[in-house]
């Protein structure tokens, strides 16, 4: 009979991402969700999704990357110092993460949210590869 092996969970992309950027970022309020008084300048990160390997091994998650700022200017400076970061932290292992390779695949570019009053936002998406 044919098995499958059992596979352990990967470990929370989404909240590991997080931290990374907070070690990294500490001066840059990190989050998965805007705050509710905005400082000047912060970053949400949200998982759309991914992919894993065919042996369950190693993980791709997807993520949103919005970066706000009072002016345009500031938010596109803010999604640069963090793209800088990302790719900074390539083949490192942060915590029980393995940080592998970072694709960006769209962005930066500026995109405001007219639900957060005050703020300029620019957001990337890119995928991450984590085991």
């Amino acid at each position: 009979m044919l098995g499958v092996a059992e596979y352990p969970a990967f470990p929370p992309a989404l909240k590991n991402m997080i931290q990374l950027l907070k070690l990294k970022m500490p001066t840059v309020p990190v989050s998965g969700d805007v705050p509710s008084k905005y400082p000047t300048q912060f970053i949400v990160v949200q998982r759309v999704g991914g992919t894993d390997s065919a042996n369950g091994t190693i993980n791709n998650p997807r993520f949103v990357f919005d970066c706000y700022s009072s002016d345009t200017g500031g938010a596109e400076e803010l999604s640069e110092l963090l793209l800088s970061v990302l790719k900074s932290a390539q083949f490192t292992r942060y915590g029980p993460v393995q940080f592998r390779a970072f694709s960006l695949e769209g962005g930066p570019q500026e995109y405001d949210n007219p639900a957060v009053p005050g703020r300029r936002r620019w957001q990337f998406t890119g995928t991450y590869t984590m085991n």
